[in-house]
């Protein structure tokens, strides 16, 4: 059972965020937020910084897509490894297309990597 003051705290860090709420996009930023602790929420802010991003980058691109926030942080490291040192793109364009950090590593990246 959700507490409602710690609900109304969520939902208010998510419009304070520049969510719609009345977009689906919304209700799926409220359970990211609410399915983590904050101290999880900061070491996923940090892996992202680790590969260049700024505070920016990382609320565009969790306003973009907020599963990017549910990525565990050795699967982040690992598709941020291929995107940057194998592919050779630049860490910055990775927020542009953050749903990119949802796919399967070994199902749908890597195979298109190879065949590339």
């Amino acid at each position: 059972m959700v507490k409602p003051d710690h609900f109304k705290e969520v939902l208010e860090e998510v419009k304070e965020m520049g969510f719609d709420p009345s977009k689906i996009y919304f209700v799926v930023a409220v359970k990211v937020i609410r399915g983590q602790s904050k101290s999880t929420w900061k070491r996923k802010v940090e892996a992202y910084k680790g590969w260049g991003w700024s505070e920016e980058e990382i609320r565009l691109a969790f306003l973009k897509s907020p599963c990017c926030m549910v990525v565990f942080e050795d699967k982040l490291m690992a598709k941020m490894d291929l995107f940057v040192n194998k592919m050779g793109n630049y860490s910055c364009l990775i927020p542009c297309r953050p749903l990119l950090l949802s796919y399967s590593l070994k199902k749908r990246l890597i195979p298109r990597y190879l065949v590339v």
